[in-house]
């Protein structure tokens, strides 16, 4: 059995704590703090993303730690396939130890080896109600990165997870955006998920665009819609 740092531990039982004096919890704030968790203490793990998936076909970006896991759920969301919408929707783990290699989901690894650094992925179960799911992805730029010791920790992580959102006392924070400036609201919403500049945010909506075959406005709108 692969042994777990010590410290993820520890900073997992404080973060924890810290978030159970509160009353009320942010959703996306408090699991973008579990994914800045894993890139930290995770040997390997470069990024990582929470993806949530419904029965009526909605997959979106919870939280991440970066760009990279919004554009792996959006090349998911477009060809139907992936580890992190396999995990969520199927409740059961999944690796991939080299995307270049990767034969169950073809058309997801092809898009994303050409558009992002990953190269190695392990999506974990952290949640289901019957209609909703849940995934934590951890992402890794080399392959065969993610070894024995970061899967039982990402295990850990996603278990804290698990059980966090169970409680009833997360709630989602809504995202005020008006028609006439979605693509502004978009912004907004990266710039403040990510923690990167306008120019920056937008790039990434460009991005996003051209992977998706669509229009910079219907990628914002799908951004906000699906954070509000």
């Amino acid at each position: 059995m692969a042994v777990i740092d010590d410290r993820l531990e520890g900073a997992l039982e404080e973060y924890v704590r810290r978030y159970a004096r509160r009353a009320r919890v942010d959703m996306t704030t408090a699991l973008t703090g579990f994914t800045s968790l894993a890139v930290e203490y995770i040997a390997g793990v470069d990024h990582a993303g929470v993806t949530l998936v419904t029965n009526g076909g909605i997959m979106r970006c919870l939280a991440a730690t970066d760009g990279h896991p919004l554009v792996l759920d959006n090349i998911q969301r477009t060809y139907g396939q992936g580890p992190c919408l396999d995990a969520a929707a199927g409740q059961q783990t999944f690796r991939i130890d080299d995307m270049a290699s990767e034969e169950r989901w073809p058309a997801f690894a092809a898009k994303a080896v050409a558009c992002t650094p990953v190269r190695s992925v392990l999506a974990y179960p952290v949640f289901t109600d019957g209609s909703t799911y849940a995934a934590l992805n951890l992402y890794a730029d080399r392959t065969g990165r993610l070894d024995a010791r970061a899967e039982a920790e990402g295990a850990l992580i996603a278990s804290r997870i698990s059980s966090f959102l169970k409680a009833d006392r997360v709630r989602t924070r809504p995202v005020r955006s008006s028609r006439s400036d979605v693509i502004a609201a978009a912004k907004t919403l990266l710039m403040r998920r990510f923690s990167i500049d306008v120019a920056q945010a937008f790039a990434l909506l460009v991005k996003l665009a051209k992977q998706e075959n669509d229009s910079i406005e219907a990628v914002a709108r799908t951004l906000v819609s699906g954070n509000s």
